[in-house]
């Protein structure tokens, strides 16, 4: 009797075992613009709390090198970063499901970038073709208007061969650059906290001045990420900042009600949204979508800047 009780709760555990699943965390890859695939379906499965060897990137982009991957929780929420700085061949332990996001660097042509200036202020956008015509921007284009009227006033210019790169998407570097060029004014000093602007880098001046006026922060107090790509949500918050740097009627209101896409935005991106659609800087991109996350192009910064300088000044 004894022996067919011990048999029976040896069966009893076994089958418990069986029937608890084997605890699993999914890494999920994000291209970020990129092209490709990872582990068939950018997805890999490791079997419990692992400690995971970071691959190097198998996405490709045009114009673009791979840096590193940042880490987020999609769980807590898709800004909830992780860890900022991730390399091939670390190690991490994976303890819960987690995405690891492609971060780019730029690797084509160097856009020319002047010196800030004083724009003017017509009262309606000019068609006068800037300082070159583009072989990229035709009549027609819906951004037709914008690119040659941000050309004309030296804010933006285009990449020395001809072209402009209108569906470029830009880094958050660059837009701060172009933001200084409309807003003009130094920083009182260069900025030295951030491992990855160095004081000879050629964004390190529109970097310090964006940090100290408040346009935009770091992703952490030790790396500023300039070399990531903006996020449409993102280039508005700097916009949204360089109109309170400026003392610009911020009462423009938009409820947002006809977008289904703002999940996941803090109290500070939601307030520069809601003044965003309200002044009419920005636009829905269709069926209910703002698409807050959505990478910003030259196109789109080039209408930004047009509508900014033309409407709310």
């Amino acid at each position: 009797m004894k022996k067919k009780l011990t048999m029976l709760v040896c069966l009893v555990l076994v089958c418990a075992m069986l029937a608890t699943p084997a605890l699993a965390w999914t890494i999920t890859f994000e291209p970020n613009g990129g092209k490709g695939t990872m582990y068939d379906d950018n997805t890999y499965v490791v079997d419990g709390d692992t400690e995971f060897v970071i691959p190097d990137c198998g996405f490709t982009k045009t114009n673009w090198v791979f840096d590193h991957w940042e880490m987020y929780d999609y769980a807590v929420g898709p800004d909830t970063l992780m860890v900022s700085n991730l390399k091939p061949d670390d190690t991490y332990l994976i303890d819960r499901d987690v995405v690891l996001k492609a971060i780019w660097k730029w690797d084509g042509p160097i856009p020319e970038f002047d010196t800030p200036v004083t724009p003017s202020e017509p009262d309606v956008p000019t068609r006068t073709p800037g300082p070159r015509s583009f072989l990229d921007v035709h009549p027609g284009d819906w951004f037709y208007d914008a690119v040659t009227w941000a050309s004309a006033q030296g804010l933006m210019v285009g990449y020395g061969n001809g072209y402009f790169g209108p569906n470029d998407y830009l880094t958050r570097a660059m837009v701060i650059q172009v933001l200084n060029n409309m807003v003009g004014g130094k920083a009182t000093k260069l900025v030295t906290q951030f491992s990855d602007v160095k004081t000879t880098d050629w964004y390190a001046p529109s970097v310090s001045w964006a940090v100290e006026n408040k346009i935009v922060k770091g992703v952490t107090d030790t790396f500023f990420g300039a070399d990531n790509t903006s996020s449409r949500i993102q280039t508005i918050v700097m916009f949204y900042n360089c109109a309170i740097l400026k003392g610009l009627d911020l009462k423009p209101y938009d409820s947002l009600a006809g977008f289904t896409d703002l999940g996941g935005l803090d109290a500070g991106e939601l307030d520069a949204l809601h003044w965003a659609v309200g002044a009419g800087l920005i636009q829905g991109k269709g069926a209910g979508r703002i698409a807050p996350d959505d990478l910003t192009t030259r196109a789109e910064l080039a209408t930004m800047l047009m509508r900014y300088l033309t409407k709310l000044q």
